[in-house]
């Protein structure tokens, strides 16, 4: 399975993102897909963050060390 960079996709949409929002147009039409566009950009976006909020989370509970439980032992444990 190929390794996924998702930062450099995020960087790649936000690049896309940018320079449709540097686009001048005439036209409704041509704003309205432009505009359709830049938000379809930020939908992706927020969905990619989501990801990686959940990768990061499920990262850190696998790295989480697994907490020492005290362990009391009975009265007639220790004489025996």
């Amino acid at each position: 399975m190929p390794n996924l960079n998702i930062n450099e996709l995020m960087r790649a949409i936000i690049r896309i993102r940018d320079n449709i929002d540097k686009v001048e147009v005439k036209g409704q039409e041509n704003r309205s897909c432009l505009y359709h566009a830049y938000e379809d950009c930020n939908t992706i976006l927020r969905q990619l963050g989501a990801i990686l909020d959940q990768i990061q989370k499920l990262q850190d509970e696998q790295t989480q060390k697994p907490e020492l439980k005290e362990v009391k032992l009975d009265d007639s444990d220790e004489n025996s």
